[in-house]
């Protein structure tokens, strides 16, 4: 998804009223197309729970232009910041975003773009989303919910062996 980054950079500058800025965590990307468009700041690889909550509070929503992928940790620990998601209908992605009401799931970069022109125009669809996407994060995905989720797969197939 990176490839169609410096497309959806140029399109939304034209539509956002504050100054547009990038925070890209991970693996080093090396030059991207928009760093002469906008502010760019790379955090690199970061191993740290700490730091990465940081970088996940200094955004105003999360951007996914995964094209291929499953349920992404990325997303829910983006949602669970209280960061509106903004991503493509890719894999497990659409099981991370309440569609419209915690982000957008989009299928092309218009919606992309419109989405984030939404969200970064409108405090308040900002606000919303934001407590949305946490609670929704929390109610599904909190360790306890997963711990509760492999237990009862786990005596579901005992059972079906026959182990009581």
């Amino acid at each position: 998804g990176i490839r169609i980054l410096a497309d959806i950079v140029e399109e939304l500058k034209q539509r956002i009223r504050s100054p547009l800025a990038f925070l890209l965590a991970g693996v080093e990307p090396g030059y991207l197309a928009i760093e002469d468009r906008v502010k760019v700041v790379k955090t690199g690889l970061i191993k740290d729970d700490k730091e990465l909550v940081k970088c996940y509070n200094a955004c105003d929503a999360y951007l996914s232009l995964t094209k291929a992928d499953n349920l992404p940790n990325s997303l829910i620990e983006a949602a669970s910041c209280g960061l509106p998601i903004i991503s493509f209908d890719s894999g497990g992605c659409r099981e991370a975003v309440l569609d419209k009401e915690s982000g957008y799931i989009a299928s092309g970069n218009k919606e992309i773009i419109e989405a984030l022109a939404k969200i970064l125009n409108d405090l308040a669809i900002q606000e919303s989303f934001s407590a949305k996407a946490r609670a929704f994060a929390q109610n599904n995905f909190s360790m306890q919910k997963q711990v509760d989720a492999y237990v009862r797969l786990t005596e579901g197939l005992l059972k079906a062996r026959g182990f009581n």
